[in-house]
C-alpha cells in the first residue's frame, strides 16, 4: 500500500493527526526503557500494521522510515540551527508481538545514534561537495529508497498566545516527497505531543492512520503498566482537515 505512486499535488493531500498525553509517553519510554520517539515509532509500526491487515495484506518485510537524528553535542546544546542527519530506521511491520517490535526499533534507533554522532562524520560531511550532498539527500527521498519520510519539528514546551488568545494546537505538516503515499511529523506542544499524517488523498483508509496510531499507542502504555496508565490529563484524540 505504500508503493511509489504519482506525484500528488497540493489538492491531492489530507492531513490527518492523532495527539496523546506527553508525561504519558514519556513515563511509557521510561517503563519499558526505550526512548520517547522510540515508542512513537512503534506504535507507527504497529498503525501500519493493523492497516495493512485491514485490507486483507499480509504485512510481510518491513517499512524503511528516513528519519532525523540530532549530532548536536552537549556542548552545543545553547547554539542555534539544526544539527541533525537523516538515518534509515526498519519499522518492523511483519513482527506481531508488540514488545518485540518496540525492542527492534529501540536497537535499531541507538545504532543509528551511534553511527551518526561518530567524532568524524562531521569533519567527513564538511569534506563532500554540496552537489553530492545534494545528491544523497535526494536519493534517500525516492520510494524504492525509503518507504517513509518521518520527521521530528521541536514546538514550544510552555502554551503561546496570539493578539491576546492562546493557542490550542500547533500542528507539525511534513510535505509529501515524489512518489511517496504518506509523510509523519512529529511534535510537541504544551504537553501534548502529535503525529501529524500527510497522505495522498486516492490512498485506501489512510484517514484511520490517527485512530490506529492511538490505538497502537495505549497497546504499548497498557505493556508499561501502572506508570503509563490513562488519566484525566491525557488526550488520545484524532483529527483530519484538508
Amino acid at each position: 500500500m505504500l508503493t511509489p505512486g504519482t506525484r500528488a499535488g497540493a489538492d491531492g493531500m489530507r492531513y490527518v493527526w492523532a495527539q496523546a498525553d506527553y508525561r504519558r509517553l514519556v513515563s511509557c519510554a521510561h517503563a519499558l526503557g526505550a526512548q520517547p520517539n522510540d515508542v512513537i515509532l512503534a506504535a507507527l509500526t504497529g498503525a501500519l500494521r493493523d492497516w495493512y491487515a485491514g485490507y486483507g495484506l499480509r504485512p510481510d518485510g518491513q517499512v524503511t522510515a528516513l528519519v532525523p537524528i540530532s549530532i548536536r553535542r552537549t556542548n552545543e546544546r545553547d547554539t542555534h540551527g539544526n544539527r541533525i542527519v537523516s538515518s534509515r530506521i526498519g519499522l518492523p511491520i511483519d513482527e506481531p508481538d508488540v514488545r518485540v517490535r518496540l525492542n527492534e526499533i529501540a536497537q535499531r534507533s541507538r545504532t543509528a545514534k551511534r553511527l551518526a554522532t561518530h567524532a568524524l562524520l562531521p569533519s567527513l560531511l564538511q569534506l563532500l561537495p554540496d552537489p553530492i550532498l545534494s545528491w544523497g539527500l535526494q536519493r534517500n527521498l525516492r520510494p524504492n529508497v525509503n518507504t517513509l519520510l518521518v520527521t521530528t519539528v521541536a514546538g514550544p514546551p510552555v502554551p503561546l498566545c496570539v493578539l491576546g488568545r492562546s493557542v490550542q494546537q500547533i500542528l507539525p505538516i511534513v510535505f509529501l516527497p515524489a512518489g511517496h503515499r504518506v509523510a509523519v511529523a512529529i511534535s510537541r506542544y504544551a504537553g501534548t505531543s502529535y503525529v501529524c499524517f500527510t497522505v495522498d488523498r486516492t490512498l485506501k483508509g489512510a484517514d484511520s492512520l490517527p485512530e490506529m496510531w492511538s490505538a497502537a499507542f495505549d497497546e504499548l502504555c497498557a505493556l508499561a503498566g501502572p506508570a503509563a496508565a490513562e488519566s484525566e490529563t491525557t488526550v488520545s484524540a484524532a483529527g483530519a482537515r484538508d
